[in-house]
Parts: structure tokens; sequence; C-alpha cells
């Protein structure tokens, strides 16, 4: 088996491995995954985003990676084969890879295909996370289920606007200080790190398509900041996905989650959805629980995996890579 750098590639020699894996998250999640797809081609003929493919004597391409480096983290998109074997090879290509000499750590946030990914992450000493992807139909007429407990009357739901976006990347990170789920979005949990994420969810298809007429805040009345937000995607003509949600730290335990989860449920079947979707830190005991009250179960999981840098040299080159699609993310508060 060779591994060999994948922008050396004809696009003939990707394009079945792009098939593969649109199928696989079609399948598996529901998510349509060509529209990301398309703009990781774009940048890998360009030259500008790296990565490498396993393959055997024969000819035949059996596993592939791509990897990104953005504020000094490398972050891996993709890590596809089945073979542990493969999975290991490809992992220890990207850590031998010239930008992993310059990063302060490695994250991935990968769906799996077997379960020899997590053992090739666990012989390179990273911290591994699970994530479960949950799912529910959206009947047509509205059942008792999708509606929460009323707000209490200082709260107030209402659709989230285009001036709301610097309020909800700072109710982010009040959201998540101090808590381990943040590293998925924003790994040092400052607020350019809140803004860029936010930013892919709201006009990349790192997530799916944005879906503004389904996304709420709640606001406290007479209160400056918000006390809550959701934003919602499209991630294929049928499902709808909740990729993010935030309730500020006062506010918790008050119903606005809730509501808030309902509204985008009610919203997306006006709209035509008959599938919701999210994903959130297996950890994240009562964002699970509210989620299956609501009628969410499990139907598949992926992987967050992070560690510090092997090394550090002193000095590293320019690069990044803003204007790619970030691997899929959502999350419970």
């Amino acid at each position: 088996m060779t591994i060999e750098d994948w922008r050396d590639l004809e696009p003939g020699d990707v394009e079945p491995l792009y098939g593969q894996e649109c199928h696989r998250y079609r399948t598996a999640l529901g998510w349509d995954l060509e529209p990301s797809c398309r703009i990781i081609e774009e940048a890998r003929r360009s030259g500008r985003l790296p990565g490498f493919v396993a393959r055997e004597p024969g000819g035949a391409i059996v596993g592939w990676t791509f990897f990104v480096v953005h504020e000094g983290t490398l972050q891996i998109g993709g890590l596809v084969a089945e073979s542990a074997s493969h999975t290991r090879r490809l992992l220890d290509r990207v850590l031998q890879s010239p930008e992993a000499a310059y990063v302060r750590g490695l994250t991935a946030f990968v769906f799996p295909v077997s379960s020899s990914l997590q053992a090739a992450f666990d012989r390179q000493r990273f911290e591994v996370e699970r994530h479960a992807y949950l799912a529910r139909t959206i009947p047509t007429a509205a059942p008792p289920d999708i509606v929460e407990r009323e707000l209490p009357a200082e709260y107030r739901l209402r659709g989230l606007r285009e001036v709301d976006p610097a309020d909800v990347v700072r109710l982010a990170a009040r959201a998540y200080a101090g808590m381990r789920e943040a590293r998925c979005f924003a790994p040092d949990g400052r607020l350019d790190q809140w803004a860029h994420y936010l930013g892919q969810l709201l006009a990349t298809p790192a997530c799916g398509r944005y879906v503004p007429e389904a996304s709420f805040a709640v606001e406290r009345r007479n209160a400056p900041q918000l006390a809550g937000a959701i934003v919602t995607t499209a991630i294929a003509p049928d499902t709808a996905h909740i990729a993010q949600i935030v309730v500020d730290p006062g506010c918790r335990r008050s119903g606005v989650a809730g509501q808030l989860v309902s509204a985008a449920l009610v919203s997306a079947r006006a709209l035509g959805y008959t599938n919701l979707s999210l994903i959130v830190a297996e950890a994240n005991a009562p964002a699970r629980s509210l989620y299956a009250r609501l009628g969410f179960a499990e139907t598949a999981s992926f992987v967050f995996a992070s560690r510090a840098a092997l090394s550090r040299r002193a000095s590293a080159p320019a690069q990044s890579t803003r204007e790619l699609p970030a691997p899929p993310l959502g999350a419970g508060m």
C-alpha cells in the first residue's frame, strides 16, 4: 500500500470517493453532502486543500483524508477507510505532514466508517469524545410532543434577525464558557472563534443551508442580552437540522431550550420538511434528556478527537483556509 498526495490526482480518481461518501451520508443520516464535496474538490484541484489517499498495489484507492490549518490548529475534515491498517496509515501520514509540524494542536470531527477509527486515534494519543446524531420525523399535524410549556412572561420568542449574529456570538461564548464541548466550535472560547464558526453556519454548507425562517431567538423583556437562540439549516430537501442551540446560563431550566426546539419543529413542518436532526455530545445529559422528551432518537454517531501537537517549530508558514467548509457540526447546549 502507498500513501499519495491527493492534490496530484485527476478529478476522475476522486469523484468515486465523493460519490461513495455522499451515498453513506444520505443513507445513514439523510444528509446531502454534495454541496460540501463540490467546495472541497475545487479547493483540492487548486492545491489549497492538503490530503492523502491510500492506494493498493493494484491501483485501487482504499482510503482518503483531507485537512485544513486554521489559527494554529490542524483540523481533519475527513478520514475514510474501512480497514484499520489503512486508517492508521492515513492518520500517521497527516501527523507526519509539513503542516502538522507547525501547529499547536490537532482536531477531527468525523463520521466514522468503522470502529477502527477510534482505535487509530487512541493509538496516536488523541482524546476521543462521542457525539450522537439524533433525528425524528415531523408529522403533518402538530402533536402534543412538539409543543413545550409556555415561556414565563418575562421571555419573548421571535425570529432570528440579520442584526443578531454578534449577539449570538456573545451568547455562545457565555453559554459554553468552561465547557469541554466548546472545543468543537471555538477551541479557545474566544469571540473571534465563535464569530468564525457562526459565519460558517450562516454562509457556507458546513452544516447545511441556513434556514432563517426556522431560526429563532428568545429575549428577556427589558434586558439587553439574548436568553437563547437556535440556528436551523437544511441538510437535504426533506431534512432540517438544528445546527446550533444555545441558552444563557442564567436562563436555563426555564423552558427556553424547549421553546426554541418546538418553534424550529413547527416552522420546519410549515416549510415542508419531514425530518429534523441534530448532533449532541454524548456527555451532555441535560440536552439529551430534552431531546428525548421531544421525540428525538439516536440513529448514528460522530467522533470528535483532539490532541496537542507532537512538536512545535520556530516559525509557521502562512496558511489559512477560512473559506473552506468545516466538518459538519451541530450540538446541544
